[in-house]
């Protein structure tokens, strides 16, 4: 049971702090005649933005006390083409501080092979695309998981054959979809509110779904886009969007990546019982600062907050990622 538990606790992680996709229709953006606003970014080629980014786990279960983690990078980014009708952009990374479980004795090599430059394309209404670059990253980031997995076998005294095991695992994760929506999903979440008409008056409240990276089937959502507050003076609006994920086709996602990357996973039974009695409340909120004249991010604050029931336990687990534009970027007003 004990090896259930962990797949379905890792699982969860990996599937509930993705960023997924949502597919807008028309009707969601459609306002009849209400008063809306409308955010696109409004870049030009050379344009150059220094950003901190600070992500924050925390973790904590009936049995336990709570465990908090953090990480800090700047990213410097910048707009490398504006032709075709799309952007080609440069999101460049230098961490400034590495996650406590990184072990200290190995954290310089790692933090080279996190400093990473990461090439990808909005279209001009500023939507994300995806990652030009993915299979350089994709080598990158499976050496940095393989290192770091020597390591651990060899504190615990387990040999190095469990990468062999890990083998698929690895290619998964480090997939050009696992890169876009789970390794770097700060760029796609960054983007995820431009293109959008939000009425004035009322918020947009909606079910949707979208694809992931670790199944064919859809995820479904629950979501409310809310306008906050508009300062007319400065030009700035903050927005807010909430969503719940249904727990039943999360649950499918779930089951369809063990089964595909732990093909010789011994207790599946147990796996598929476990799946069915286990309870999840997984929530989502993404709240921005952006400038409705230039199309500029100042603050964006995107928190995950996932809870699993298992019989004789339970988890919660809440992730912060907070964009904040430094004073450093050009100044475009």
């Amino acid at each position: 049971m004990k090896i259930v538990k962990t797949l379905i606790f890792l699982t969860l992680f990996i599937v509930g702090n993705s960023y997924f996709n949502q597919v807008f229709s028309q009707e969601i953006n459609s306002t009849d005649e209400n008063e809306e606003i409308i955010f696109y970014p409004y870049w030009e080629k050379d344009d150059h933005f220094v950003y901190e980014v600070t992500r924050v786990k925390s973790k904590s279960s009936k049995n336990n006390p709570p465990k908090i983690d953090s990480s800090v990078y700047t990213v410097d980014l910048t707009v490398l083409d504006t032709l075709n009708e799309e952007y080609l952009l440069k999101w460049n990374i230098d961490y400034q501080y590495l996650s406590n479980e990184i072990p200290s004795e190995i954290r310089a090599e790692i933090k080279e092979l996190l400093d990473l430059e990461i090439i990808y394309k909005a279209d001009i209404l500023g939507n994300f695309i995806g990652i030009e670059n993915w299979e350089v990253l994709s080598g990158q980031m499976k050496n940095y998981m393989i290192k770091l997995t020597k390591l651990i076998a060899e504190k615990s005294g387990q040999s190095d054959d469990i990468l062999q095991s890990m083998e698929k695992f690895f290619s998964t994760i480090t997939s050009k979809e696992s890169l876009e929506y789970f390794i770097f999903k700060e760029i796609p979440t960054f983007h995820s509110l431009y293109d959008i008409s939000l009425p004035i008056s009322e918020p947009l409240v909606y079910e949707n779904e979208g694809p992931t990276p670790f199944s064919k089937n859809l995820q479904k959502f629950n979501t409310k886009i809310s306008l906050l507050n508009i300062d007319e003076e400065n030009g700035l609006c903050i927005l807010k969007e909430e969503t719940e994920m249904e727990q039943e086709s999360m649950k499918t996602i779930m089951n369809d990546f063990v089964k595909e990357n732990f093909n010789s996973f011994s207790d599946e039974k147990e796996f598929d019982e476990a799946l069915k009695l286990i309870k999840l409340n997984i929530s989502k909120s993404k709240t921005q600062s952006i400038n409705y004249n230039d199309g500029v991010i100042h603050n964006l604050i995107y928190e995950t907050s996932t809870s699993i029931d298992l019989p004789e336990n339970n988890q919660v687990e809440n992730e912060t990622i907070k964009i904040r534009l430094l004073p450093t970027s050009q100044d475009k007003h």
